[in-house]
């Protein structure tokens, strides 16, 4: 399957670089999602980190090269990143139940291999059985074959290629026990009918994912566990985080067509209708207020040198909110998480995952192209596209900013408040030290 093939070369990166600085926000590139899509993949697979299996195999290579080899324990400690030699022997000593020395001297340690992700089945056959049933009854769809895979940046639900004698589909089976599978399944009953519509009408049919409705008309079929979307199937491999200079003209061509009919379409909008909200802000405010101080040293080590630079940056994202309510803007139909996640090569570039739609101004979907490499060449095929256009550097700044500000209030609030091994800790007082390190650009990078 094409997943595990791309879990194996993500386990491929980790081992060219045991002797150097992992990043896992490459692998998970490499593995063509999300940093926690790719981490909660590959907990649920092997029931550890990556950044535990990391350390597994570094800790057995030093083993070996202590037993084979004459190198200082110093020296290994620096080999395999450790900033001194008493955390590498906490380490060593946790994982081998011996010290280094012991280990040279005794030529006993405990060997980590190399994993590869490989599928064997081993029941699981029930719920595959009862989503062939629902296809049948509820879409009248009879598949031959249905397995799981990736399917663009969402990892709030499960995925599946449904295979027919004529058809490949994509179905989507969100559960309902997971906390944000109300936000995420909200907007069907608005969204569905309006990619319909787009497929049905418009140039972007084939440039957009193609959604089904079920043999009642319904947008979804629901039981008591799961909500159910089923679509075309999309050959082909998510964009990632780098895009090529093409995929940024056939994206510029995508959000062109949608932005130029998204205000003509007939439907009714006000459900998904932006309305320049920033909730986040005053809950960051509070935060900072009466919980900082007695926050854990680990929060504070990260936000301590960005302090006057977050509360500028939120006053600012704040003052924009009230100065842009005053205006009245063009709406349009905007998908908001158009990156390169939710960007798949078939053919053609097709955008998927509609599930945050919004009826917002245009410049919503044009922050995610503001990185410099990008802008100009973007920015030129959409405005071809577009004569009429005139950008808003306010607005622009606005929701370049707004997502910087949410995206560092969301880290705070799972780091402060989920259950959390120390590794998932530390990754996420990563991407919040890249999100304060950010606070001065005035582009949004993923």
């Amino acid at each position: 399957m094409e997943w595990l093939n791309k879990m194996n070369e993500a386990i491929d990166y980790f081992e060219e670089n045991l002797y150097e600085k992992v990043d896992y926000i490459q692998a998970a590139n490499i593995a063509c999602c999300s940093l926690s899509r790719f981490q909660n993949m590959f907990l649920f697979i092997t029931e550890i980190t990556p950044a535990e299996y990391v350390r597994r195999r570094r800790m057995a290579l030093a083993a070996i090269e202590l037993i084979n080899d004459k190198a200082k324990i110093i020296d290994l400690s620096l080999q395999f990143g450790y900033e001194s030699h008493a955390a590498f022997t906490r380490s060593f000593n946790a994982f081998h139940g011996l010290s280094p020395t012991d280990v040279r001297k005794l030529k006993k340690y405990i060997d980590y291999p190399r994993i590869s992700f490989q599928m064997k089945i081993i029941g699981g056959h029930f719920a595959l059985d009862k989503f062939k049933q629902i296809l049948k009854t509820q879409y009248n769809v009879v598949c031959s074959n249905i397995a799981e895979v990736y399917g663009g940046s969402s990892g709030m639900n499960s995925h599946y290629k449904v295979t027919t004698d004529s058809n490949i589909y994509f179905l989507k089976v969100y559960d309902k026990n997971k906390v944000q599978t109300a936000q995420r399944t909200e907007n069907i009953d608005t969204y569905i009918p309006i990619l319909v519509w787009l497929n049905e009408n418009t140039d972007l049919r084939g440039r957009i994912i193609r959604p089904y409705k079920t043999m009642n008309g319904e947008n979804r079929f629901e039981d008591d566990e799961n909500i159910y979307l089923l679509f075309d199937y999309v050959e082909g491999d998510t964009a990632g985080i780098t895009l090529s200079q093409s995929q940024l003209i056939e994206a510029a061509e995508i959000l062109a067509c949608l932005h130029t009919i998204g205000n003509s379409i007939p439907f009714d909008m006000n459900r998904i209708k932006e309305d320049f909200a920033v909730p986040f802000c005053f809950l960051l405010d509070k935060f900072m207020a009466k919980k900082y101080a007695a926050s854990p040293e680990y929060i504070k080590s990260v936000l301590a040198p960005y302090l006057d630079k977050i509360n500028e940056k939120n006053e600012k994202v704040k003052a924009l909110s009230e100065k842009i309510r005053e205006k009245n803007y063009t709406m349009t139909l905007c998908h908001m998480d158009a990156h390169g996640y939710n960007l798949i090569q078939s053919e053609r570039l097709v955008l998927v995952d509609w599930e945050m739609a919004k009826y917002a101004p245009p410049e919503l979907d044009l922050i995610l192209f503001t990185k410099p490499e990008y802008w100009s060449v973007f920015i030129e095929h959409y405005n071809k596209l577009r004569t009429d256009f005139v950008l808003d550097k306010d607005l622009l700044s606005f929701y370049i900013h707004r997502r910087n500000i949410e995206d560092i209030w969301e880290f705070i609030n799972s780091i402060v408040n989920d259950k959390q091994t120390n590794e998932q800790r530390q990754l996420e007082l990563d991407l919040l030290s890249g999100c304060c390190k950010s606070l001065d650009d005035d582009y949004f990078a993923l």
